[in-house]
């Protein structure tokens, strides 16, 4: 439900073209496909992927991962890593769009994992800087929380998918940034469960 309010919130507010994947069509090999297609697209393009699913952190790798939904969870008493999508997978296949500007947002457990750069605060910005930020390339990432299990649990939706849908719905300001977004929605998320909101660019060149 998460993913399906927002892909129809970024149809009909937004614009975008949407590729929805839900449910037995969220496959591994669906999911490194569509990645993998960010390498076709031009430098007048803007993505954003939205990620509603299972998490998992290897402590001892130091190594984050998405869950597709045909994977195992185990392989008799080992974990099933050879099924799931490595972050250090989605980092490279990021860095590899020619697109201008992408957006991760990742609401699953562990999802700060993926997250390997500096934070960013940027109060008070200026006309002139949605100018030049909308002109200049940008891999940004959003998660509900750090390395550590976050909510399902909400009225229809997680909490912070529906802080999500309530900014991009009723958004204040006619231009925002992806800051913009990441910090209200940290804000009412910490206050509601004390998870912590991550958000800045991803440390991809």
């Amino acid at each position: 439900k998460d993913a399906e309010s927002v892909a129809q919130t970024l149809k009909s507010r937004y614009g975008f073209d949407v590729t929805l994947l839900v449910d037995r069509d969220a496959s591994r090999t669906a999911l490194i496909t569509m990645f993998d297609s960010l390498s076709s697209l031009t430098p007048n393009d803007a993505v954003l992927i939205y990620y509603a699913g299972h998490g998992f952190y290897d402590k001892q790798l130091d190594e984050g991962y998405w869950v597709p939904a045909d994977a195992h969870k185990k392989q008799g008493a080992r974990y099933a890593k050879e099924d799931w999508l490595w972050n250090s997978m989605i980092a490279k296949m990021i860095a590899a769009s020619p697109a201008r500007h992408i957006l991760v947002i990742a609401d699953s457990c562990y999802s700060g994992s993926l997250f390997r750069g500096g934070e960013m605060d940027e109060p008070g910005k200026s006309l002139q800087w949605y100018a030049r930020a909308a002109h200049a390339p940008s891999r940004y990432l959003i998660t509900s929380g750090d390395l550590e299990p976050v909510l399902d649990s909400g009225i229809g939706h997680s909490i912070f998918a529906n802080e999500i849908l309530n900014f991009l719905d009723y958004p204040v300001e006619r231009v925002f940034a992806a800051s913009d977004l990441a910090l209200a929605v940290r804000q009412k998320v910490s206050a509601l469960t004390g998870q912590m909101v991550r958000m800045g660019p991803m440390a991809v060149a």
